[in-house]
């Protein structure tokens, strides 16, 4: 019986070592990712690399500068095995932060356009010149302006970035 128990603690540490290195790889290509995304940011470059470099301020706006800094952030956390829960997780938190930010910049912004579609197009034509939250901030921050007003809306996303950030963070 001894025998068993011992292969069982052995199939236990074997599953548990598969699943480090697995955590360990992920880390590393995220933030492998990350530091490719702080490039793009911060370097405009030429040709596709512009393209792309314009399409992220479009989609993220002001907020795409954290992007990659909070991906690095996870991507090292996880690799420490600092966090209870998984990276899959933890990127999704991080995500939605960002994300929420940029709706955080889209409700202190101006409000001009006459629709929902409008407003849209004109956030990412903004993001691009770093004058708006981008797309997805305003896919996010324009309901909630409509449904809160502007007071009620910021109220609510600074609290869910604090939530997120706490949760993000572990504290």
């Amino acid at each position: 019986m001894a025998k068993r128990k011992t292969g069982r603690k052995t199939a236990e540490k074997r599953k548990t070592a598969q699943a480090a290195a697995q955590t360990q790889l992920l880390s590393v290509i995220w933030f492998a990712v990350s530091v490719l995304l702080l490039f793009i940011v911060f370097i405009k470059g030429e040709n596709f690399w512009t393209k792309i470099h314009n399409f992220i301020f479009g989609i993220f706006g002001v907020t795409a500068f954290f992007y990659p800094f909070l991906l690095g952030f996870v991507a090292i956390i996880s690799a420490m095995d600092k966090m209870a829960s998984s990276i899959k997780a933890k990127i999704i938190e991080a995500n939605i932060i960002v994300v929420l930010i940029g709706s955080c910049v889209d409700i202190f912004s101006a409000h001009t356009a006459d629709t929902f579609w409008q407003h849209l197009s004109a956030a990412y034509t903004a993001g691009i010149s770093l004058k708006s939250g981008g797309f997805l901030g305003a896919l996010v921050g324009q309901p909630i302006f409509l449904a809160f007003g502007k007071t009620g809306a910021a109220i609510t996303v600074i609290l869910l970035i604090f939530v997120l950030v706490m949760i993000l963070t572990g504290t």
